[in-house]
C-alpha cells in the first residue's frame, strides 16, 4: 500500500468512479483492487473504516474535484499520476503561528502559464496547553529526543520525527498540585478517585483541557508509575489506538490486563501521567506531559483495631464516652460506627450509629438500668472495608438503692434475741 499510494487523508473524494462500490476487509484490499486497473482508470480510492466500503475513483484531488468529510472515509491517491517536483528551502526565519503558502508558476511548452498555490502551512513551535493547573511543583521546557516521546504501540508516529530542529524545546513537563483540573484518577470525568479496591486492572485516568490552537492534538498517551512522572508499572500507551476518528475519543483510559510481573496490583500508591502530542507533521510532535501528584491508592486490607478502652458513662447527662486505638496505612480511616449490645454478639441496646472518624467517641444515649451493656466499635477505611472490635468488659448502670432486709440480734442466724445475761 505504501509503495503505490500516498498516506491517508481524512474524507472522501467527490468525483467520477472507476467501478461500482465493493466491500473490502481493509484499505490494503481496496488498494489492490485499484492497482489491478490501469493507472488512468483508477487514480485514487476512498475507503470507509466503518462499513468497509471501497470506492475506486477515476480522478484525483485538484481543480475540479475535492474531498469532503463523510463518516469514517479516508482517501488514498495513487503515486506517480502527475508530475512530481520537490522544492527545499533552508535557513528561513519563519515565525510561530503564521500562515505560509507555496505559490507555483507553471508554464507549458506552448507558453501558457498558470499560477497555483498549496494549502496554507502554519508554523507551530509551542507545546500543547494544559487545563487549569494550580499549586504546581514543577513546570519547565526541555529538549527530548523525538523518538523517546512516541509510544511503543504507535510505530507509525515515528515517521513524524523527521526534520527535527535541535534547538526547539519540544517537551514541557508539569507536576500538578491540589486543586488542579487537568488530570484526574479514575474513570469518572472531572472526579479525582483517591482509593480503590480494584487490583486486577488499573482503573485509570481521565483528563480535560489540553488544547493546541495552532496544529491541534494528534493523540494522547498514558503511563503509570510508583512515583510521579515514572512508567515503571506501565509504559506510555495510546488509549485511543482502537478508535478511527478524534470524534470518538473518550479522554479516559483503563489499563487491562495488569502488565507483567503483576497478576494483581499490590496494595500501595500509583501515579498517573498523561501526555498530549500536537499534530505537527514535520519536525516531530511537540509534547506536554502532566504528572498527577495525587496518587491512586489500591487497598484490599482491612483496618486494624488494637484496643477499645476508657469507657465512661454519665447518667446525669446522659453521655457515653469511649476511646479506641486503630489505623489503616493505605486508604486511611473515614468512619467509626458505634453499637451497644446485651452480649458481645448483638446490638440489642442500640443499633449501629455512624460517626466521622475520631479516636475519642462521645454519644448521648440513655442506657437500660441493671443490664450489662457491651460497647462495640466498627472502623471503616477509605474503600469501605471494616473491622469490628468489642470492649473487654461490659458496663452495668445502677441507679437504684439496695433493697432492705431484716436485722436480727444475737449470734444465731435467723433468730432474733430478745434477752441476754451476757454483757460481753
Amino acid at each position: 500500500l505504501d509503495q503505490l499510494f500516498s498516506g491517508s487523508d481524512t474524507g472522501k473524494l467527490i468525483g467520477p468512479k472507476s467501478a461500482p462500490d465493493t466491500k473490502q476487509n481493509s484499505p490494503g484490499d481496496c488498494a489492490r483492487a485499484c492497482a489491478d486497473l490501469p493507472r488512468t482508470k483508477c487514480m485514487s480510492f476512498n475507503y470507509d473504516f466503518g462499513n468497509g466500503v471501497c470506492e475506486l475513483m477515476e480522478a484525483i484531488e485538484g481543480h475540479h474535484y475535492s474531498r469532503s468529510k463523510s463518516g469514517l472515509f479516508e482517501h488514498y491517491e495513487r503515486l506517480g499520476i502527475g508530475k512530481s517536483k520537490q522544492f527545499v528551502y533552508e535557513n528561513l526565519q519563519l515565525q510561530h503561528n503564521k500562515l505560509y503558502y507555496f505559490n507555483l508558476r507553471l508554464v507549458n511548452v506552448l507558453g501558457y502559464e498558470s499560477i497555483i498555490n498549496t494549502q496554507s502551512i502554519i508554523v507551530d513551535t509551542t507545546t500543547p496547553e494544559t487545563g487549569f493547573i494550580t499549586n504546581k511543583t514543577a513546570d519547565y521546557l526541555e529538549i527530548v529526543p523525538c523518538l523517546d516521546l512516541i509510544p511503543g504501540d504507535r510505530p507509525e508516529w515515528k515517521l513524524l520525527c523527521k526534520g527535527v530542529h535541535t534547538k526547539i524545546q519540544n517537551h514541557r513537563l508539569v507536576v500538578d498540585g491540589p486543586g488542579s483540573q487537568t488530570v484526574f484518577n479514575g474513570p469518572t470525568p472531572m472526579n479525582d478517585l483517591k482509593f480503590t479496591r480494584a487490583n486486577r486492572y488499573i482503573s485509570g485516568t481521565n483528563w480535560d483541557g489540553f488544547i493546541d490552537r495552532e496544529s491541534g492534538i494528534m493523540g494522547y498517551t498514558v503511563l503509570i508509575g510508583l512515583t510521579e512522572c515514572e512508567d515503571d508499572v506501565h509504559v506510555d500507551h495510546d488509549p485511543h489506538i482502537q478508535l478511527f476518528d478524534k470524534s470518538q475519543w473518550t479522554h479516559s483510559a483503563m489499563i487491562s490486563p495488569i502488565p507483567a510481573p503483576y497478576t494483581r496490583l499490590p496494595d500501595g500508591q500509583y501515579f498517573v501521567t498523561v501526555r498530549a502530542l500536537n499534530d505537527v507533521k514535520y519536525g516531530g510532535p511537540l509534547v506536554t506531559t502532566v504528572c498527577h501528584s495525587t496518587p491512586l491508592t489500591v487497598d484490599n486490607s482491612r483496618p486494624e483495631v488494637y484496643d477499645v478502652y476508657g469507657i465512661e458513662y454519665d447518667e446525669h447527662l446522659p453521655l457515653l464516652k469511649a476511646s479506641h486505638v486503630s489505623s489503616d496505612p493505605h486508604s486511611g480511616l473515614v468512619y467509626n460506627d458505634l453499637c451497644l449490645g446485651h452480649s458481645a454478639r448483638d446490638c440489642n441496646e442500640m443499633d449501629w450509629k455512624r460517626m466521622n472518624y475520631s479516636q475519642d467517641i462521645q454519644y448521648a444515649v440513655k442506657l437500660t438500668d441493671g443490664v450489662p451493656v457491651w460497647v462495640k466499635i466498627k472502623v471503616v477505611n477509605g474503600v469501605d472495608l471494616r473491622t469490628v472490635a468489642v470492649a473487654d468488659q461490659a458496663i452495668i448502670i445502677d441507679n437504684t438503692a439496695p433493697i432492705s432486709g431484716q436485722v436480727l440480734d444475737g449470734p444465731v442466724q435467723g433468730i432474733d434475741l430478745n434477752y441476754t445475761k451476757n454483757f460481753l
